[in-house]
């Protein structure tokens, strides 16, 4: 639970309570705050992909995405002994009606976001031909090759 107290500093917060809830995820009271502490499965390698993606968001005004609040150092995400943390406002689990509604709605925002961020990129036709050409009469001088090379 340390671990945990040392990450919430990164957030400047001081806690009224902690609930783990799961080996993940944390529920944070504070006063008639509560926010939901999570340890992801980011990587150094990964952390960047999150951060594009809240960019994104934001610039675009993306709706369902759960807001991530900043550290003290105003970064997405806190980091401790390798790992990343985040934290979002809680939401309690609601029926499965409204589970189904949210998943049409989450569906919905990433094709909205897809075409928000796609982009467009035109080909040569005839310059795709050309090279598959080459590359056919390269894989056929190179099986002769290989055919006469097995065959002595």
């Amino acid at each position: 639970m340390e671990k945990i107290w040392h990450v919430l500093e990164q957030y400047s917060i001081r806690p009224d309570t902690i609930e783990q809830v799961t080996d993940r995820v944390y529920k944070i009271k504070v006063g008639q705050q509560v926010y939901a502490l999570k340890r992801s499965n980011l990587t150094e390698q990964t952390v960047k992909n999150l951060e594009n993606f809240y960019h994104v968001a934001y610039y675009e005004r993306l709706p369902l995405v759960l807001p991530v609040y900043l550290t003290v150092a105003e970064k997405l995400y806190a980091e401790l002994d390798n790992e990343f943390y985040y934290i979002a406002p809680w939401i309690e689990q609601e029926e499965h009606h409204r589970q189904q509604d949210f998943y049409t709605a989450f569906f919905r925002s990433i094709g909205q976001f897809h075409h928000k961020t796609m982009q467009k990129h035109t080909f040569s036709v005839d310059k795709i031909k050309s090279s598959f050409t080459s590359y056919k009469i390269q894989c056929q001088t190179d099986y002769k090759k290989l055919l006469s090379m097995v065959e002595i």
